[in-house]
C-alpha cells in the first residue's frame, strides 16, 4: 500500500485497476527492475552480454576482483548439466 498510493492506485487490494509499466531484465541475475524516469546516471550494459542490460547490484559486483562473469543462462545450465531431473535413474534402468 505504501507504493499504491503514490502511483495513483487507491491500495485495495482487490482493485480493479492495473498499471503496465516499463521494465528492464537483468542478464546476470534476471532481476525485474521498474524503469525509473526520473533516474540521471546512465544504465549499466554488459558488453560481454551483448549489451543486455544489468542491473545496479550486478554492476557492483563486477568491480570485485574475484568476479567471474557468468550470464544467468550458463549457470542454469551448469546447474542442471548433470542431474537427471525426471524419471528413474539410469542404473536401475539397466537393471542394476
Amino acid at each position: 500500500m505504501a507504493l499504491a498510493r503514490p502511483s495513483g492506485l487507491d491500495g485495495q487490494k482487490n482493485s480493479p485497476e492495473t498499471r503496465r509499466v516499463p521494465t528492464l531484465t537483468c542478464c546476470h541475475c534476471k532481476t525485474a527492475v521498474i524503469k525509473n524516469p526520473f533516474r540521471t546516471r546512465d544504465r549499466d550494459r554488459c558488453p560481454k552480454c551483448s549489451m543486455k542490460y544489468l542491473c545496479d547490484f550486478c554492476w557492483a559486483e563486477t568491480y570485485k576482483p574475484d568476479y567471474d562473469h557468468t550470464p544467468f543462462e550458463a549457470k542454469v545450465d551448469r546447474l542442471f548439466s548433470d542431474r537427471q531431473l525426471l524419471g528413474s535413474p539410469a542404473k536401475l534402468l539397466k537393471g542394476g
